[in-house]
């Protein structure tokens, strides 16, 4: 076999034009062919700005050019610095940031029903505004070559508007609609505010100093004198586009025959944008009002899947998610005649029994069978010989949920 000291590692290539040279580097975007995919149109688009002077074979590449002058070279770990995402509304929009609060939108705010909804309104007219910012700039400073695929864009955000024009209008002319929005802004206000008390520390049932911060937030009135931001930055604010997907989702989950349930909706965001908060917002929309619009039969059984692909992925959302049931759960046993249903607001996961235990017993009644169904009864038997916390490390736990997530 090869050697390793006859190999040369982390090995660089690399070609310099110099000013007194006629070579020069040339942006291969100049001399791309024109691909008839709305992928690779979009591409084109959003990075037309973007030169690239090379393109690696299984390597990376990066340069130095200025005016066709510098170094282009072979990158094993090319870097890049991404800015970060700036969430804040302009000074200049027609609506604060403030008014996007999730205790606002609730029946927690102060403020009528018609100024909530005109503040919203507010929003998507500041979004139709822009595309036709968009539209004006395709017209006059776009090169023909991306006209199509511009044009695709702003057709969809067209789309985008009209739903959340549609979802605000259903909001506007439906009561039991309306009312399920604002029990779902109190429950997401509800959980913002218990995420922060918790921290990033584990908080067990004998925690006595955090038990009674939960007694104090026990009451309705308690969480309405919870403001909804602190001079740390915390905010329980919405952000424009996931306020912008439960508006455009409301009119498809109030009508049962809309056609747009077979329609997917995709969220592309970066990591740490919020995404998990916009579907848990149209989650608990979705639960508040399946129960104040049908009866106690008809609202039950599963409302919401979630799926992921990534194990620790899984157990992350599966604990937000689960503050989020918590809330809708403390205010469907608080409701006023029974109007969140007599049923419990639960959560289950289910990601087999190599994770969690199928069952509370074995059914197996040969001991040397035990091993293929781990189950509940097994861990509480390793658990009873746990002498000291180093024994914990070999003690195989199933269970997800150590305490109330609460």
């Amino acid at each position: 076999g090869v050697m390793a000291e006859d190999c040369i590692f982390q090995v660089q290539l690399s070609l310099t034009a110099v000013v007194h040279s006629a070579f020069r580097f040339a942006d291969m975007h100049l001399s791309e062919p024109q691909l008839d995919d709305a992928e690779e149109e979009n591409s084109a688009l959003l990075y037309r700005n973007k030169k690239n002077f090379a393109t690696g074979m299984g390597v990376s590449t990066d340069w130095n050019i200025t005016d066709g002058v510098g170094t282009v070279r072979t990158e094993f770990f090319p870097q890049v610095e991404v800015p970060q995402m700036d969430f804040t509304l302009p000074e200049d929009a027609p609506i604060s940031n403030e008014e996007l609060s999730m205790k606002l939108l609730s029946d927690l705010g102060e403020g009528s029903r018609e100024t909530k909804l005109d503040a919203l309104e507010q929003l998507i007219r500041y979004y139709d505004e822009w595309i036709e910012g968009l539209e004006k700039e395709a017209e006059t400073h776009l090169d023909k070559r991306y006209a199509k695929a511009a044009t695709r864009n702003i057709g969809h955000c067209h789309e985008a508007q009209k739903r959340m024009a549609a979802g605000l209008r259903v909001l506007r002319e439906n009561d039991t609609a309306y009312h399920a929005f604002e029990l779902a802004n109190r429950a997401m206000f509800m959980q913002r505010v218990q995420a922060r008390r918790k921290g990033s520390k584990e908080r067990f049932p004998d925690n006595t100093a955090y038990g009674k911060k939960l007694e104090e937030l026990d009451s309705l009135e308690a969480y309405r004198g919870v403001s909804d931001h602190d001079s740390k930055g915390w905010t329980a604010y919405w952000r424009p586009f996931q306020i912008a997907f439960l508006l455009m989702d409301i009119p498809d989950i109030v009508d049962d025959a809309s056609p747009r349930r077979d329609t997917v909706d995709l969220i592309w965001f970066p990591t740490g944008g919020g995404k998990t908060e916009a579907y848990l917002g149209l989650t608990a929309f979705t639960i508040c009002y399946r129960r104040l619009a049908h009866t106690d039969e008809e609202a039950a059984g599963t409302t919401v899947i979630m799926r992921y692909t990534l194990r620790l992925l899984t157990t992350q959302q599966f604990n937000r998610a689960s503050i989020l049931i918590c809330a809708l759960e403390w205010m469907r046993r608080r409701a006023p005649h029974q109007e969140l249903g007599s049923t419990p607001i639960t959560l289950g996961l289910w990601i087999g029994s190599g994770h969690t235990p199928n069952h509370t017993q074995s059914k197996y009644k040969n001991k040397k069978d035990e091993n293929k169904d781990y189950v509940a009864e097994d861990f509480v038997r390793s658990m009873e010989s746990v002498k000291s916390v180093n024994d914990l490390t070999k003690v195989r736990n199933p269970f997800q949920v150590l305490k109330c997530p609460w």
